[in-house]
């Protein structure tokens, strides 16, 4: 499993640049190709996203923006999360106020939806819910426009 590189800004200027590996054709690959995937398929992505995201959780790292346009697959089937300009520090034992206006909207967990600032992996996890129902569903299962229609769906 490959997981794109993380790097942290350079002191030496105010702009700041984040590099990652190449991934040909694949550039919101899951929210182009929904019908496209077998259930065992959808068994492998779901592996891969959750080893990814236990390593990210696991050296406390929060991506806080985990939707299908965020996962791309490169022509092995290896699978890399991308777009960590959301992503945070996190430490358990010493949680800090967060903002909880993070994730996009049909991916937001309901603790989020309603305002919450203490939060944890949990955040990404409930993306990836959706992301696999979605998957499954062959659509988004969650839409809204605004924070309320997402919650007025369950």
């Amino acid at each position: 499993m490959t997981l794109l590189a993380f790097l942290q800004p350079q002191a030496s200027s105010s702009l700041s640049h984040r590099c990652s590996s190449y991934c040909p054709g694949s550039s919101e690959m899951l929210a182009h190709e929904l019908t496209c995937f077998t259930r065992i398929q959808v068994k492998c992505i779901l592996q891969q996203l959750l080893c990814g995201l236990d390593h990210c959780h696991s050296n406390g790292v929060l991506h806080r923006d985990m939707k299908s346009s965020n996962i791309l697959i490169d022509s092995n089937g290896t699978l890399k999360i991308a777009d960590f300009g959301l992503a945070t520090s996190f430490d358990p034992d010493n949680q800090q106020p967060l903002t909880s206006r993070v994730a996009t909207l049909w991916y937001r967990p309901p603790e989020l939806l309603l305002g919450a600032t203490k939060y944890g992996p949990s955040v990404d996890i409930w993306s990836t819910g959706c992301i696999l129902a979605e998957l499954l569903a062959g659509k988004p299962i969650l839409p809204g426009r605004t924070e309320v229609q997402p919650l007025l769906n369950f």
